[in-house]
């Protein structure tokens, strides 16, 4: 006896529906594949980018606790400069052209007294600032707290010094010098002060026509603006004078000062002016640095990373 064969029978249309619902499913399940490389890629992606971001974060975390390169240390004695301005002074700028270099001062007597600001700030700069920067900073202010406040220029070959107590000879209270370890060779002065009180007497520079030295002098008071030009010797004590009907004055110096020539000095005699002077010296050689220092030192260290130096500005 032959087995029953079943066969299913199809016609046409059934057959191609039935082979069209077998092309969708089996696209579908492509798609579906597809979509899931497509979200794990993504998702890998997303984790290298993460840990990508993430260990770029913490290499730089780390780098800023790390031993910092010599040219780091530059930059904290340079804002240390800049906030050393700021507290004791004075405003100035140092410029230089093809034939010489021009030193211009603001400053005023008597100086305020800034001993506690220092100490405050010593205080800052040797705890929380190297706390922040993870190194260790000590300062040494004391050159600047001792009744004189003392700045020099191009190679400390110049000196600005405001003498706020100091009462020896060259160097009286309540006066400012500027001045050379030897000759200034200064060439030009421009001097302007004010004082806010009635003028008295002026008594004048007396002016020398083989002098070696060019002077303007502006004073500024109740009365008026006092113009004053005058070609004087360097290697002399010239002197400008004003008093003010209250028997205070002020006595400007240029020439022989302190036993240096072609310097400056001011002495206030209870006027309290406020001041400033303008310098010109013939152009330096190659091997002076165009800045100027604080007579204050610091002391920075990081890891294997130190600097001792005067503080420039």
């Amino acid at each position: 006896m032959q087995p029953i064969r079943w066969q299913l029978l199809l016609n046409g249309d059934e057959k191609m529906f039935i082979k069209q619902k077998y092309q969708q499913t089996k696209q579908k399940n492509k798609q579906a594949f597809i979509a899931s490389i497509i979200a794990v890629s993504l998702s890998l992606l997303l984790l290298t980018i993460w840990v990508i971001l993430n260990t770029s974060s913490l290499i730089f975390e780390k780098n800023l606790s790390d031993i910092q390169p010599i040219t780091f240390s530059s930059f904290i004695f340079d804002d240390v400069g800049s906030e050393l301005e700021s507290i004791v002074g004075p405003a100035f700028t140092l410029e230089e052209t093809n034939v010489s270099v021009k030193i211009s001062i603001s400053d005023k007597l008597p100086k305020q007294n800034f001993t506690g600001l220092l100490s405050n700030y010593k205080t800052y700069l040797e705890t929380n600032f190297s706390n922040n920067i993870h190194a260790n900073l000590s300062a040494n202010f004391s050159n600047l707290t001792d009744g004189a406040l003392e700045l020099f220029f191009l190679n400390n070959g110049y000196q600005y010094r405001n003498n706020y107590t100091d009462n020896d000879t060259d160097n009286k209270s309540n006066s400012i010098i500027f001045q050379s370890i030897s000759a200034t060779n200064a060439t030009y002065y421009e001097v302007n002060f004010t004082v806010l009180k009635f003028r008295n007497i002026i008594s004048s520079f007396i002016s020398d026509p083989t002098g070696d030295i060019n002077v303007t002098v502006r004073a500024s008071d109740l009365n008026d603006t006092y113009l004053e030009s005058a070609t004087i010797n360097s290697t002399l004590v010239n002197t400008f004078k004003v008093n003010y009907t209250d028997g205070s004055d002020v006595s400007l110096t240029i020439g022989r000062v302190a036993n240096t020539d072609g310097g400056l000095q001011l002495i206030d005699n209870d006027a309290s002016p406020e001041f400033s002077f303008v310098v010109i010296l013939p152009l330096q050689d190659a091997q002076t640095r165009l800045v100027s220092t604080y007579n204050a030192m610091l002391n920075y260290s990081q890891g294997k990373v130190s600097k001792v130096a005067m503080i420039e500005k």
